[in-house]
């Protein structure tokens, strides 16, 4: 591709385009990151939202607002500039700062995957466990072989995936949800009614503040994955169709966020059922052919878990690869399929520690690891993105690398 001021062309993945194709494959992995396997399994909406009462039908929506805020802002920049990888992004976007940010940003990402994948890797195995009667270690291991064949061979086969996976989920999601749905709308309405009227027995010991508070920190910690996305702008041809990927993935998580929000306001009046690790499965039990809707609903929750999982894990295998190896040699492998020895033992590696941090279990990994990754995003990713876009605004943009070539190549005519 050649730019139009003259400087060299940038080394773009055989298949780079700005077709709906494209856009639509970039904001699927925002969907399959997304849609983990805390979100499809039904804990994690529960945890921040259904609990705290009517709320929760509002909520969900500011929250997704608030991350495709950043991510657009962030991807921006990255195709902007050109850097594809989460280190060499952070270290352009914090300038001046990011001895101090580009390095918390390190700390918050390590934090991340070591929590958001082995959610992936517990609710996998718990599922496995539950269905099949493997032990939980050994249901671990098995989906920790699956992601680590996936992350080796880079971004362009992780879009991939996530796209195909993504189609599924998404088919399996209204064939579960809708039935759910349109048989239960008097359980939902008596859950509505019983949130009103302050009778819900999940919101009784919870205030509106705290409804705001974790409705603030599902959108902030979703947030701290920014940096893990830029890999994958690469593959468009202009910053410009940032904003269409960033509106199709907008529409695409918030529908279907409502869609679960809604059907899991099916089960919100049973008891206990904030000690259930998988409330999915409640929702099927009262549906016609519950039996197969089951099978169904597995797979579901283990495609879910694997595209969160393999997402985060090969952009910590990409950022560690061209810090030893040069992204020029990461970038080539990725474009012929062809993954480089150092690739496969950083996949090995991450996904090992992975499946060790899984031991400690779903519930608390969602509930207060989730948490901390939001404490921790709030100083480092949603203030600076904030005050960099009021920064930008009054001052102008950085500008982009083809332009600063541009510019010296002009320097020595100009003397």
């Amino acid at each position: 591709m050649a730019n139009n001021n003259g400087s060299s062309p940038e080394k773009l993945p055989p298949e780079a385009k700005d077709g709906f194709v494209m856009m639509f494959g970039i904001a699927f992995v925002w969907f399959a990151t997304h849609f983990g396997g805390g979100f499809a399994g039904g804990a994690q909406l529960y945890s921040y939202f259904i609990r705290y009462g009517i709320t929760c039908v509002i909520f969900p929506l500011i929250s997704i607002a608030i991350i495709a805020f950043v991510y657009w802002w962030g991807w921006r920049y990255a195709r902007r500039q050109e850097l594809y990888d989460y280190r060499s992004y952070n270290d352009s976007f914090y300038g001046k700062y990011a001895p101090i940010f580009s390095n918390l940003y390190e700390f918050l990402y390590v934090v991340i995957i070591l929590v958001a994948p082995s959610v992936a890797f517990a609710t996998g195995a718990s599922l496995l466990m539950q269905v099949t009667g493997i032990p939980y270690l050994a249901s671990s291991i098995l989906i920790g072989v699956f992601i680590f064949i996936v992350c080796i061979f880079g971004t362009n086969v992780v879009r991939r995936i996530s796209t195909a996976l993504s189609i599924i989920m998404i088919a399996a999601l209204l064939v579960i949800y809708i039935p759910a749905i349109a048989l239960q709308a008097d359980q939902i309405g008596a859950a509505m009614s019983a949130m009103s009227a302050g009778t819900y027995q999940g919101a009784d010991q919870y205030s509106l503040l705290d409804a705001i508070w974790w409705m603030l920190l599902y959108g902030i910690f979703q947030t701290s994955n920014v940096g893990l996305f830029v890999q994958h702008t690469r593959a468009l041809k202009s910053w410009k169709s940032v904003g269409k990927v960033i509106g199709i993935g907008h529409v695409i998580n918030a529908g279907f966020f409502m869609l679960a929000i809604f059907g899991l306001m099916t089960v919100a009046n049973t008891p206990d059922i904030s000690k259930v690790a998988v409330p999915l499965l409640n929702v099927i039990d009262v549906l016609p052919g519950a039996g197969a809707l089951k099978v169904l609903a597995s797979v579901l929750i283990l495609l879910a878990c694997v595209s969160t999982a393999v997402t985060f894990i090969s952009s910590m295998v990409k950022r560690l690869a061209v810090r030893f190896e040069g992204q020029d040699v990461v970038e080539a492998a990725e474009d012929r399929n062809r993954p480089t020895v150092k690739t496969v033992i950083f996949a090995l590696v991450c996904c090992v520690i992975c499946c060790f941090v899984a031991q400690f279990g779903l519930l608390p990994l969602i509930q207060q690891g989730y948490g901390f990754i939001g404490y921790l995003a709030i100083p480092i990713v949603v203030i600076p993105y904030i005050v960099n876009f009021i920064y930008v605004k009054i001052k102008g943009e950085k500008p982009t690398k083809a332009e600063r070539e541009a510019a010296a190549s002009e320097t020595p005519a100009a003397e």
